[in-house]
């Protein structure tokens, strides 16, 4: 059975202290403590950092990525993007065999990388590894890239009650665990889809932020629900309403009207019955039954 990434993620923080093999997950110390970065986040990290063993860079597209980690590449996207933020990668688009592809650098390598080739804005020829021989130390070891805990680091994991709070786009904010639990529920694809939305909902309308941007999102999610259960209730109204006057073209005291199907029984018994409520074509049905017109297969 497949882990989950959170799964793999305790795996690695709480057995790094036993050799395991090149090929195994390895999260370095500050990286692993960082808490500006989600669980997921320090797995993709751990996952670019594995597959720059070869070359010393890491040239997966968000595709693989994205199948490697099990979510959406506009997910892998943001997450890449933060992980630049932080200063844990550097990524580099150079032109390949007549294509952009691009390159991502755990950030000492990187640094390394640029001493040897200069301040030129040209790729190396060829692939170049930030050093000779494996590009990373074997298993158990701790990362060139990151020797120690910063003190500002370990001051802020100190704090107990200091709530960190994970970027997804311009204004969404998560807690650890939120966008985990959203994806569980509603899917990966949904989940990206809404945040697009809150992020430029608040964009365009200058709004300030959002106080609870999980409960937020569960409340889009629920309103496109029942707006789209709404639309549906509406277009088979119509239908119905359609297929009764089909039934009775010449009756003219039947008529389908903009927001719904008048009946004309006089002056003191017109009605019109919207397309919007629910009991729609019983109430359509009933006075059918009290004009005494057939329903047939209505």
């Amino acid at each position: 059975m497949k882990k989950s990434p959170a799964e793999l993620i305790q795996e690695a923080i709480s057995e790094d202290q036993n050799p395991r093999p090149a090929f195994d997950i390895v999260i370095p110390g500050e990286i692993r403590s960082n808490p500006n970065l989600s669980r997921d986040e320090k797995y993709l990290y751990a996952v670019i950092r594995n597959l720059t063993r070869k070359e010393g860079y890491c040239w997966a597209n968000n595709a693989y990525l994205a199948e490697e980690m099990g979510v959406t590449e506009r997910t892998i996207k943001n997450w890449v993007a933060h992980l630049r933020d932080e200063g844990a990668i550097e990524t580099e688009v150079i032109n390949y065999q007549m294509m952009n592809r691009r390159r991502i650098w755990l950030t000492g390598a990187y640094e390394f990388k640029k001493s040897l080739i200069g301040k030129s804005n040209s790729p190396p020829e060829g692939n170049v590894s930030p050093r000779s021989g494996n590009a990373f130390p074997d298993d158990g070891e701790t990362s060139f890239t990151h020797t120690e805990e910063s003190k500002r680091t370990k001051e802020r994991k100190e704090k107990k009650d200091v709530c960190v709070l994970f970027p997804h786009g311009k204004h969404v904010r998560l807690k650890e665990g939120e966008m985990e639990s959203l994806i569980k529920d509603y899917g990966p694809d949904k989940v990206d889809r809404i945040i697009e939305e809150i992020n430029d909902y608040i964009s365009s309308k200058g709004l300030k932020p959002y106080s609870d941007y999980a409960a937020t999102i569960r409340n889009w999610i629920r309103r496109q629900k029942e707006r789209g259960n709404s639309e549906s209730h509406i277009d088979e109204n119509i239908e119905f309403a359609k297929k009764l006057k089909s039934k009775f073209p010449n009756n003219p005291d039947i008529r389908i009207e903009k927001d719904g199907i008048f009946f004309d029984g006089g002056p003191m018994s017109q009605e019109t019955i919207s397309f919007t409520e629910k009991g729609f074509i019983e109430r359509c049905k009933n006075k059918l039954r009290k004009w005494n017109l057939p329903l047939g297969d209505l």
